[in-house]
């Protein structure tokens, strides 16, 4: 897992902190800023990613869409695309904006009236628990920053009627921004753990939802599998790979704006900023969770470009890919994709 390989780079990949998915095995970027704490407006652009070709490109949408940064983005009935919150250059903000992939049409949608959306979202976290329904989590801004709290939400969006509303739900975490949120398996039930975003190294349990509820791409068994090759094994010498490539027992030190993958019951981790660090704050390392047995590993990496922050973190076909994000500078993004082979 020390393999690695600069793919692309390009100038409309510098950036940070943006929003990203996946559509026809294409990668698309949308927003992010220039640099950390940047005070310019967050670029409003689209981007695609085309690996096989390794190009890069700017989406053709037919209208301006929203200036964003610490946002995200889920689809939702296979073709909208909505950012959800994120920071517009003056605050906070909890709006949603939908972008047809089949049009690449950008629509502004409404909230509902009798809707009480957050006071402002941003470094939160988005997960799809329905075919319309999304759980946000992370600390609010305005006066609701001041809360030793996290609170919790569910969105739903009304594609039709090109709207959407909040419900909070009676749930508080941690106060947290720039953590991650990841739906894992035991027994029956899928987890929904959060973790990161304070100078902690401690994670915790959403909610649970039936596994038959939410349906997973193939690449999230798939990944599992390679993942489980590389934890410690009694039997490493019928494994046929070097022990150097085992992962080492090592729970994550407290983290911000890192990036996380599904795999079935284990989720990876990579990079994110170290809170307590004077100097050489980004990290590159890979963390592995399993759920079940409550176990942490890690693998280290020290290359610099692996070090990322506020950046993209993809699975397919065998690779790992590192997108865009701060770099080990900590100030400036890199215009990266770098794959590792797991």
């Amino acid at each position: 897992m020390m393999e690695y390989e600069k793919l692309i780079e390009d100038p409309l990949l510098k950036r940070a902190f943006h929003a990203w998915w996946i559509y026809n095995n294409n990668i698309y970027l949308h927003g992010g800023v220039d640099k950390y704490n940047s005070l310019k407006e967050p670029f409003e652009d689209v981007v695609e990613i085309q690996l096989p070709s390794k190009s890069v490109q700017p989406a053709k949408c037919k209208n301006f869409g929203p200036r964003k940064s610490h946002h995200r983005a889920i689809i939702i009935d296979e073709k909208w695309v909505c950012l959800i919150g994120g920071w517009d250059g003056r605050q906070r903000t909890s709006t949603v904006h939908a972008l047809n992939m089949e049009t690449f049409e950008w629509t502004n949608l409404s909230v509902d009236a009798l809707c009480s959306p957050p006071v402002g979202l941003s470094g939160h976290t988005c997960t799809k628990v329905g075919l319309r329904e999304i759980i946000i989590s992370g600390r609010e801004g305005g006066v609701r920053m001041q809360r030793r709290y996290g609170s919790v939400y569910k969105l739903t969006v009304n594609i039709e009627n090109l709207s959407y509303n909040y419900k909070e739900l009676p749930i508080h975490i941690s106060s947290r921004s720039g953590h991650v949120s990841c739906l894992l398996e035991k027994n029956s039930m899928l987890n929904l753990i959060v973790g990161g975003g304070r100078d902690s190294d401690s994670a915790e349990i959403v909610g649970t939802w039936p596994k038959k509820q939410i349906n997973f791409s193939h690449n999230v068994h798939e990944l599992e599998l390679r993942l489980k090759a590389h934890l410690p094994s009694q039997r490493v010498e019928t494994q046929k790979r070097p022990v150097a490539n085992l992962l080492i027992p090592t729970k994550p030190r407290s983290l911000r704006y890192h990036a996380a993958i599904e795999a079935g019951c284990l989720c990876l981790v990579h990079g994110g900023e170290v809170f307590g660090r004077a100097r050489d704050t980004i990290s590159g390392d890979i963390f592995v969770h399993n759920n079940v047995a409550s176990k942490w590993w890690v693998k280290t990496c020290t290359a610099p470009i692996l070090k990322r922050m506020g950046h993209s973190l993809w699975y397919d076909d065998g690779y790992l890919y590192i997108i865009s994000g701060i770099g080990s500078n900590g100030k400036i993004p890199d215009g990266s994709v770098v794959s590792i082979p797991l």
